[in-house]
């Protein structure tokens, strides 16, 4: 049964890691596993951790969102620095987007 093509996604498996959760949850470990957490943050390891989440976050794709705010910001301020002219939004948005990737590489 585990071999059969399930289209897209695993319906066999959501269904099985939901009700891990569930047990999870219902186990009382959350709290006691909250609590360990607690205590990592606190102690000799929060370097380690907040290393790896830093890591973790530099792979991670960007939020369009996001990025789609910073080319705004970046298009705004050279609109401004020109002048505010009209006309030219494009151009504006384009050169942003062009200093922004340049940035990032």
């Amino acid at each position: 049964m585990a071999d059969r093509n399930e289209g897209e996604g695993n319906k066999a498996a959501a269904r099985e890691f939901n009700e891990a959760q569930r047990r999870f949850v219902g186990g009382g470990k959350v709290e006691a596993a909250a609590r360990d957490a607690e205590q990592a943050l606190e102690g000799p390891e929060r370097q380690e951790l907040l290393e790896a989440e830093a890591a973790g976050k530099s792979r991670a794709a960007p939020d369009p969102e996001t990025e789609d705010q910073e080319v705004k910001a970046r298009a705004y301020e050279i609109w401004e620095r020109e002048g505010r002219p009209e006309g030219r939004h494009d151009e504006h948005w384009r050169q942003a987007q062009q200093e922004l990737a340049r940035r990032t590489d």
